[in-house]
């Protein structure tokens, strides 16, 4: 966590402390301090306005939480699955990078990056893969067959059903050295 996440963190905290002390010594009758609160209050009129700027504070900090934890996405990181015989967890970039490495091998491209996501908490699966190639003229049809690779093996490897698989194959760029000159 970097130091300006820190800071939000420890105003925020502090803002929460001072309007639960206020709103405490509003409530709970305690005589010596609900009537010194009471006294400065009416003796300092604008003294109600930062009680409710940071009950309005407040309120829109946990507001912002509860439709972030209803709301928000998770990006899990590991697929877990569970049965009789105990727990069994897969790491994402592991199954990433065995997918690079066969495709990098089966299909001799290069510059492999392979992305999976999965969806409906681990239910099903996408892919997107990323690769360069040294037959631009042949993409289309390379690209179809790294596709149905792709489907077959994260369909064997994770169990689950992979509903889209994107392929984007780039030409390899050469650098000028490399390029042959006819004089």
């Amino acid at each position: 966590m970097n130091g300006k996440t820190k800071g939000g963190l420890f105003v925020v905290s502090l803002l929460g402390l001072i309007q639960l002390a206020w709103f405490i010594a509003l409530i709970y009758p305690l005589p010596v301090v609900s009537h010194q609160v009471n006294q400065w209050q009416t003796a300092y009129p604008w003294s109600q306005w930062p009680g409710l700027a940071l009950g309005v504070i407040s309120g829109l900090i946990f507001l912002g939480i509860i439709i972030r934890v209803i709301a928000g996405w998770r990006n899990s990181k590991q697929l877990t699955y569970r049965s009789k015989q105990g727990k069994l967890k897969l790491d994402r970039r592991a199954v990433e990078k065995n997918l690079q490495r066969t495709l990098a091998t089966q299909y001799g491209i290069s510059n492999v990056d392979a992305k999976i996501q999965w969806k409906k908490h681990g239910k099903t699966a996408a892919a997107t893969i990323t690769a360069q190639t040294d037959t631009p003229e042949q993409r289309q049809q390379l690209s179809e067959q790294i596709a149905a690779t792709t489907t077959q093996q994260l369909s064997s490897s994770l169990g689950v059903p992979i509903k889209k698989v994107g392929v984007n194959l780039k030409p390899t760029k050469q650098s000028k050295r490399q390029q042959t000159r006819v004089v």
